[in-house]
């Protein structure tokens, strides 16, 4: 009976360009329902990807940190080792003075008791002549 409407009266055509628009909005429908769920399924892929990216970091951060702080203490131990070291090395120097101070005023010693011991020789070499 619908055939016979389709091909007698506009009626029958408006229902079956209806029909015909109904199956294609559910096929649409469908496909876009499919084209979603492959979106959504990719976006979760993502996220889930972005997440173990951000724990991933988050973990690297943490080791950097801790190796920064573990140089810094190394910094700070070396700077305190290198203190002592200028430390020892000025002692070593004002007793290298110290020493060099003693070396001239022995020196000048030596050089004087030379001299009176020089002097001395000369005289008795003219007295016993």
């Amino acid at each position: 009976v619908v055939c016979e409407l389709s091909d007698a009266s506009p009626l029958g055509k408006a229902l079956e360009l209806i029909s015909n628009l109904k199956k294609h909005v559910e096929q649409d429908g469908v496909k876009q329902q499919e084209a979603y769920k492959k979106y959504k399924d990719w976006c979760e892929a993502q996220s889930g990807e972005l997440l173990r990216e951000l724990e991933t970091e988050k973990k690297a951060k943490q080791k950097m940190e801790a190796e920064i702080y573990e140089a810094e203490a190394a910094i700070a131990s070396a700077s305190a080792e290198i203190q002592k070291f200028v430390s020892q090395v000025a002692r070593a120097d004002a007793k290298l003075n110290d020493a060099k101070e003693l070396r001239q005023q022995e020196r000048k010693d030596f050089e004087t008791s030379q001299k009176s011991l020089s002097d001395t020789i000369t005289l008795l070499d003219k007295a016993g002549e």
